[in-house]
């Protein structure tokens, strides 16, 4: 089976980027109902809140799922792709490191594939 994976990058990188968010999310897709992807720590942390009110002041809900570890699992990205569609979810907002991420990454792919994940690599897998 072939596939072929393209994520692009948008970056803002400036005073206040955040603000672009809900503007980036209406330019994907016009009615725009994200899953923000996070930790429990970011998410005690307070850093949240900061993107929910923008989100909220643009008249956006975001399902929230706090559940990524470090090194997250198949069984996590199962359960962020579950969240994703039973929330009624048409993107992804990913907040956080390189776990949350590549978390993200797989889940997109698992969204392309119509939530059958397949995976193609080698070596040990969780």
């Amino acid at each position: 089976m072939k596939y072929r994976f393209f994520c692009a990058s948008n970056i803002h990188f400036a005073l206040n980027a955040i603000s672009y968010i809900p503007k980036l999310l209406k330019k994907a897709t016009p009615e725009p109902r994200p899953l923000l992807v996070t930790d429990k720590g970011l998410r005690d942390a307070g850093l949240l809140d900061a993107l929910l009110a923008v989100l909220t002041d643009d008249k956006l809900e975001a399902v929230i799922f706090d559940e990524v570890e470090v090194n997250p699992r198949f069984k996590t990205v199962d359960s962020a792709a579950a969240v994703y569609q039973a929330g009624g979810c048409n993107c992804l907002i990913a907040l956080g490191g390189a776990a949350i991420l590549g978390g993200m990454i797989s889940m997109h792919k698992k969204r392309a594939e119509g939530y059958g994940f397949k995976y193609g690599g080698g070596g040990g897998v969780p």
